[in-house]
């Protein structure tokens, strides 16, 4: 029976080692396919969710979608360019209350939802120029103060306004697609899902596609020094004006999915505020620079932790009676985020992401040892 059995986990293991390999080099040959594989695993686990004991997680699922996204444009500029900006919240505002203005058509008249979309996306494309050309003229803490204020800037001018309801959170309701074809929060949030998850991961492949690309090498060079950089011919004032450009696009196209999913834009002072710009770039720190599925770990851990396990913890300290029935953990998530960006500098410098790829090294080196093959692995 023993020889049997150990016979049967050879066999399982050498085509587990098969398929694996085959995987290996089909995911080599087209690298986009694995961000396809991954909005499939989340779409199984959406409706795992969706259709489980609490639906209502799949807003948070949503929004980890929409955030990791974001903090992956964040991180072009952060990574891959060497700049920052912490105005990436209030951009993301700008983009929900714009798409309200024009869907809804109170004070224009209603327009298209996808010509809206155009409209929003083009104005961004002026704000990341704007952005940018901030960005000419000062670096490192001066270019993010710089960036905060004009962050503070658009929120104050939103709250001046009626046309974006004072910067208060207004509803958009259902959205209306194509002819009659509309769709609700409350009866197709399983659709809006699957719409968040598709753009996104469309998203994904188009920033890995243009990081790969002659473009992305020069967002390296310049991050790695500018004189060089233009020793080598490379434009910086050009690709800083880009790397902002598409950073804002980006933005706002996280808040067109917000107000598309949740079909309300969420207020200045409470939702798009600097405490979200500090959660996304927190999201890049403890995720991982330059890592793609880093970016989604990190939002994750900020935000997962938070939304799914502290409502848990808060009624098991209430039930032992260590602090009192009057304790509530509101504003820990803030400390838990500031936590795990210390915790991540002192021990993952180059984010979470990292552990996984250690943990396969080693696993990878014990399978060798194994064979009797003693060879070195690099976890670069």
């Amino acid at each position: 029976m023993t020889k049997k059995l150990k016979k049967a986990l050879t066999f399982f293991d050498h085509h587990v080692s098969c398929i694996s390999r085959r995987v290996h080099r089909v995911l080599s040959s087209i690298p986009q396919l694995q961000f396809v594989l991954f909005g499939l695993a989340m779409v199984i686990v959406g409706y795992i969710v969706y259709t489980g004991s609490s639906p209502g997680n799949i807003n948070v699922l949503a929004i980890i979608m929409i955030y990791s996204m974001v903090a992956l444009g964040l991180n072009l500029l952060l990574g891959y360019g060497g700049l920052i900006s912490l105005s990436t919240a209030p951009v993301m505002g700008l983009a929900a209350h714009g798409m309200r203005i024009l869907v809804v058509g109170e004070q224009f008249g209603q327009v298209n939802y996808f010509l809206a979309i155009v409209i929003v996306l083009v104005l961004s494309v002026f704000m990341g120029l704007l952005i940018g050309l901030l960005s000419l003229k000062m670096e490192g803490i001066y270019l993010a103060i710089a960036t905060l204020f004009f962050g503070y800037i658009i929120a104050e001018l939103a709250g001046a306004f009626e046309l974006f309801s004072y910067g208060q959170s207004a509803r958009m309701g259902a959205i209306t697609f194509f002819g009659d074809t509309s769709l609700s929060w409350i009866h197709d949030i399983w659709t809006l899902y699957l719409i968040v998850v598709a753009t996104v991961t469309l998203v994904v492949i188009g920033l890995y596609n243009i990081l790969k690309s002659p473009t992305g090498r020069a967002f390296m060079a310049i991050s790695r020094s500018q004189h060089a950089a233009l020793a080598m011919g490379i434009s910086v004032r050009r690709y800083r004006f880009l790397a902002f450009v598409i950073s804002t696009v980006v933005a706002a196209i996280g808040g067109i999915l917000y107000v598309t999913f949740r079909q309300r834009t969420g207020a200045f002072d409470s939702r798009w505020n600097l405490e979200l710009s500090l959660i996304l770039l927190a999201i890049v720190v403890v995720g991982g620079l330059k890592s793609f599925f880093g970016m989604f770990l990190g939002a994750m851990i900020i935000i997962g932790i938070p939304e799914f396990y502290f409502e848990r913890i808060e009624a098991f300290i209430i039930n032992r009676g260590w602090f009192g029935e009057s304790f509530r953990m509101l504003g820990f998530s803030d400390v838990f985020a500031g936590l795990m960006i210390v915790l991540a500098i002192l021990f993952y410098p180059r984010g979470a992401i990292m552990i996984f790829y250690t943990l396969k090294a080693k696993l990878i080196a014990l399978k060798q040892r194994k064979a009797g093959r003693d060879v070195s692995i690099d976890v670069e």
